[in-house]
């Protein structure tokens, strides 16, 4: 009688799923089990494998246009043979043990489709545009240092990632523009080098051949005054630091102040002051309302190097919103704080991010949401299909080692490319 050997995917997970990237292990988990059969029960003591097959599944190939599923997920129903040409996949069964009926060993192809950046073969396509990306360089002319949760900090080594980021942006003939999501210098660099240190990160900036938009950081305000920051940063308004603009008709950035409601930046008798303040002491108890003591969940949000966004902003956004609507535009939205729970931690999310979103839920122009304020980096894909990325800080990149990129943009979504510690990716969007 044969004896029949079920080798289940779940139990090859423990020991090795792990080790596969994201992408590798979606196209893995695709496979509910294998069975093997073998004469009489017999089970070869030989270390080679007794034959080797290979795998694919859901080619799906049609001469049509591409398309997407019923959930919007793209489907590429003429490059779909394609992979089918490529494949290299192959599983290794070999028999060691009586006791232990199987081993498996894997070797898969990157030049898979499931190799590629979200699943997805480049369809030869270029971008309608593409733009650099930074945050949180935190410049300081002072000796590295440690975060308070001891991450290593390289004060002067992050204006040198950021002139490697401006030359690589230069070298690309195709990037319009490039974003700086906040925090150009750091808090511990000393008040009478502020104008200089801020001055100085600028100057790199402008060496870009093209536009740089900027965002302000807790960390820019704990060395100047809005006054000061926004014109040496060219603010295209120097009384707000929320603004937007259209790089292609199709599409629109919203850049929003994550500091508007904020107990620093402003004039200690401000109105915006008062109400952080307010809220300050109404959601956190501790003395020291940078400290995350005895809040929890969500409520460790309440810290006092986050901030809000007022109802004058809120209201400007919803209009801004309508108007993208109105001319069927794609809309990016950019803030240094992150606005949703899933994309970072819970200490450094905006005081109402929640307020943000239920406004950006109003509609369905915008696609993705760029941040950064955690310098670990993050993604996550909301309740409505909208993706929020926090990039990677400059600051803690040790010598040698670099965290920028550039966004190439497409109809349907927007391709990361990162260098070093900023990770690549894509961001499909859920039409």
């Amino acid at each position: 009688m044969d004896q029949k050997i079920v080798w289940l995917f779940h139990t090859l997970h423990k020991k090795f799923y792990g080790g596969f990237s994201q992408s590798i292990r979606r196209s893995l988990a695709s496979f509910d089990f294998l069975t093997m059969s073998y004469p009489n029960g017999l089970v070869s003591q030989g270390k080679q494998p007794l034959f080797s097959f290979g795998v694919i599944t859901d080619v799906q190939y049609a001469d049509i246009p591409d398309g997407r599923s019923f959930l919007g997920v793209p489907r590429y129903y003429r490059n779909s043979i394609l992979v089918l040409r490529k494949l290299t996949t192959f599983v290794k069964i070999l028999i060691v043990d009586t006791q232990i009926p199987l081993l498996v060993s894997l070797s898969v192809s990157v030049r898979l489709i499931m190799g590629y950046p979200n699943g997805l073969v480049p369809q030869g396509k270029q971008p309608l545009f593409s733009f650099g990306v930074i945050t949180d360089v935190q410049y300081a002319d002072i000796p590295d240092g440690h975060s308070v949760h001891g991450v290593p900090r390289y004060y002067r080594n992050s204006i040198l990632v950021l002139q490697k980021a401006v030359q690589n942006w230069n070298n690309h003939q195709n990037i319009s523009f490039s974003l700086n999501l906040g925090d150009i210098v750091d808090g511990f660099c000393p008040k009478d080098q502020s104008l200089e240190a801020v001055t100085k990160v600028v100057k790199e900036f402008d060496k870009f051949n093209g536009r740089v938009y900027h965002m302000i950081g807790n960390h820019c305000l704990y060395n100047l005054p809005r006054s000061k920051l926004l014109p040496l940063m060219t603010f295209p308004n120097v009384e707000r630091a929320y603004y937007d603009f259209s790089p292609i008709p199709e599409y629109r950035f919203i850049v929003l102040d994550g500091y508007d409601i904020s107990a620093i930046g402003w004039p200690h008798d401000h109105p915006h002051t008062i109400d952080a303040v307010n809220l300050l002491n109404e959601k956190n108890p501790n003395l020291e309302k940078n400290s995350p003591n005895g809040l929890v969940d969500l409520e460790r949000r309440f810290l006092k190097f986050n901030g809000g966004v007022g109802k004058e902003q809120l209201e400007w956004l919803d209009k801004t919103l309508q108007d993208a609507t109105k001319y069927n535009q794609k809309v990016v939205v950019c803030c240094h704080i992150p606005l949703d729970p899933g994309a970072t931690s819970k200490e450094a999310l905006l005081w109402n991010y929640d307020e943000v979103m239920d406004v950006i839920h109003r509609y369905d122009c915008v696609k993705v949401c760029l941040a950064g304020h955690d310098h670990t980096g993050g993604h996550s894909v909301d309740s409505c299909g909208v993706h929020h990325w926090v990039l990677e800080a400059a600051l803690e990149c040790p010598p040698g080692t670099d965290a920028f990129g550039y966004i190439d943009v497409y109809e349907d979504r927007l391709s990361l490319i990162g260098t070093d510690r900023m990770a690549s990716s894509e961001m499909v969007f859920n039409q």
